[in-house]
C-alpha cells in the first residue's frame, strides 16, 4: 500500500486541526447513546449530551481522508462524464 504523508509543523497543528474542526462542525459534545428518557436527566448518572470520544485532531485526519476519496471521485465522474458527451456526440438524433 502506497503512503501520502503530510508534514505539518508542531506550532501550526493546532491551527490545521481547528480549521477542520470548524469547516467540518465538530462538536465537542454529541448526544449520549446510553441516555435513557425514562430516568430524569442527570449530568453524572444519565447526561443527554456527553463529550465526544473521537477527539479532534482524529477527526480532521478523518475528513482529510474523506476530502482527498471525493475529491478523486468527482475528478473520475468528470472524466467519465467528458467521455460519455463524448460518446453522445457521436449519435445522430433526428
Amino acid at each position: 500500500m502506497a503512503n501520502i504523508t503530510i508534514n505539518i509543523p508542531d506550532d501550526k497543528l493546532p491551527w490545521v486541526v481547528d480549521g477542520f474542526a470548524k469547516r467540518f462542525n465538530y462538536q465537542e459534545q454529541v448526544p449520549n447513546p446510553d441516555f435513557d428518557p425514562e430516568q430524569p436527566e442527570d449530568p453524572v448518572t444519565n447526561p443527554l449530551m456527553i463529550d465526544n470520544p473521537e477527539g479532534k485532531a482524529a477527526f480532521a485526519k478523518k475528513m482529510l481522508i474523506h476530502m482527498i476519496k471525493h475529491e478523486a471521485l468527482k475528478g473520475h465522474n468528470r472524466e467519465s462524464l467528458a467521455e460519455d458527451q463524448a460518446e453522445a456526440d457521436t449519435v445522430i438524433l433526428s
